[in-house]
């Protein structure tokens, strides 16, 4: 009998089902906890044993475990998605599996437990104030100053994260934040909004593998930003162009932010900003990146993220080299940048491009100004060894954009 990894949910996008073929391919029976199978797309034509149940409720997961344990041969538990890291982390912590430390979990992914405990530290971060009552909000926000960026404590995918430049737009967004109750998963919200100095400054994705305590670095990611006054990643580049010192600030700080909050145990995507006062920690997450990152990864060191983040979850070793082959990058499609995305021509000719290793579309009908994550419409992946071929490639698509948007006005 195959020995079983169990998902307790998955992401909706990028590496959710890619993780349960890659556990396939390592002869692991997947079995996927869920309490909606048909949020992902796909998953029916895996070979993946589904159980429908309250993901959503630790002792039920547990009881659902016992009771099947000996049938079921668990040899790791793991999730790719970002709601579930801390239910995962109690329940490897419960059955003896290894984890990350359900604490450090917590404060990960908790915005304003980890802003006091980077601050406590000693850590460079932006200027911040939290709280849940409008009044004591308009004050902290003659405190702190504009422009500031709002943002909610506890979800992802750059949800309601605005940029504000007046107070009445800044309490308008608070009043927003605070008056949801539940997330995508039907997890309760916290009704506590983050108050955040906007900072100016170039952004990065950080990379990194935690094992037993050992911090291994993957890369560093160079991002860019559309949808303004909201924050949606409209491309990424992988490895970021920096100079030596640049990289040893960036990969030091990230470190010591990681041995602070207390993550040992498992993947770790730590957003930066890179200023003349040093590197800025904007957000830290105990998992891998999303928008696609492991797959630039591994189109540039041919090591697989999710592999490694399955191989760890099962107590196996992981790579700890990851060498620079090739530049890769992907640029994506959004309703306010790319009108003919679903056109089959613009496809072709994008497929005949040499670079292109992936492109596709995400299946939403959303048709508005990108506000986060889940409004990008589809995408496209390139790899060379040249890094301006990539930039190259980038601007053209932005060109014919533009030719394309004329086309339309006329």
């Amino acid at each position: 009998m195959n020995e079983t990894i169990l998902f307790i949910e998955s992401n909706t996008t990028g590496t959710g089902m890619k993780a349960i073929d890659i556990a396939r391919q390592l002869n692991l029976a997947p079995v996927l906890l869920t309490n909606n199978p048909q949020r992902y797309v796909g998953l029916e034509k895996l070979d993946c044993h589904v159980v429908q149940c309250d993901t959503n409720n630790l002792e039920e997961i547990i009881s659902l475990i016992n009771r099947n344990m000996n049938t079921l041969n668990i040899k790791g538990i793991t999730t790719t998605s970002e709601f579930y890291i801390g239910i995962v982390s109690e329940i490897c912590k419960h059955f003896g599996f290894i984890c990350n430390n359900p604490t450090a979990v917590e404060i990960a992914r908790n915005k304003i437990k980890t802003r006091k405990l980077l601050s406590e530290k000693g850590l460079l971060q932006p200027k911040f104030f939290y709280s849940n009552n409008i009044n004591e909000i308009k004050f902290l926000l003659s405190r702190l100053g504009l422009p500031c960026v709002i943002k909610p404590v506890d979800d992802s995918g750059s949800n309601d994260v605005l940029y504000c430049d007046n107070i009445k737009e800044a309490l308008d967004h608070c009043e927003k934040i605070m008056a949801k109750t539940y997330n995508s998963r039907g997890q309760k919200y916290s009704n506590f909004v983050l108050i955040e100095e906007y900072i100016n400054a170039q952004e990065f994705s950080v990379e990194m593998f935690v094992k037993n305590k050992k911090i291994i670095t993957v890369g560093i990611t160079q991002k860019y930003l559309t949808g303004f006054p909201y924050f949606v990643e409209k491309k990424h580049i992988f490895p970021a162009k920096l100079n030596k010192d640049e990289e040893e600030i960036i990969i030091s700080t990230v470190k010591k932010a990681i041995e602070v909050i207390g993550l040992d145990n498992g993947p770790v995507h730590t957003e930066v900003k890179l200023t003349p006062k040093g590197c800025l920690i904007i957000e830290i997450n105990a998992r891998l990146a999303g928008g696609m990152i492991p797959e630039l990864i591994l189109y540039s060191t041919g090591v697989n993220l999710i592999e490694q983040q399955i191989l760890n979850s099962i107590n196996q070793d992981i790579t700890i080299d990851y060498p620079r082959l090739l530049t890769s990058g992907i640029y994506f499609f959004t309703e306010e940048t790319h009108n003919n995305i679903n056109s089959v021509d613009y496809y072709n000719v994008l497929s005949d491009n040499p670079l292109v290793k992936n492109i596709g579309t995400y299946n939403n009908n959303i048709r508005r100004k990108p506000k986060n994550a889940y409004d990008r419409l589809g995408y496209v992946v390139v790899a060379d060894k040249e890094r301006k071929d990539i930039i190259s490639f980038f601007n053209s698509i932005e060109l014919d954009q533009e030719v394309e948007n004329d086309r339309i006005k006329k």
